[in-house]
């Protein structure tokens, strides 16, 4: 007998602090972006948003080793595909705004 879905959400909310550290990464990313598009000029908010966006998960998974020593998930786990596959309609939605 496999794994259930309810152990895998468990294993992912362990792995990841229940996204705690992604959302604090991702909103110094949006406030420094909007400090930027404030006091310099909304290309410039733009510009940092965009490409610092691109290392939220990647600084999130830093820190989640760093500062809480978690171990990622099992290869087995279907939610950690998530990431993948949601990264092309993420980028597909901001061309179609």
């Amino acid at each position: 007998m496999g794994i259930n879905l309810d152990s895998y959400q468990q294993e992912l909310r362990h792995a990841y602090v229940r996204g705690g550290p992604g959302a604090i990464i991702s909103g110094a990313v949006w406030f420094t972006a909007a400090l930027t598009a404030m006091y310099s000029c909304v290309s410039n908010g733009f510009f940092l948003l965009f490409f610092a966006g691109m290392f939220i998960f990647p600084l999130s998974k830093f820190a989640l080793k760093l500062f809480f020593q978690r171990t990622p998930e099992s290869k087995p786990n279907p939610g950690g595909l998530i990431v993948i596959e949601t990264v092309f309609p993420m980028i597909g939605g901001l061309f179609a705004a």
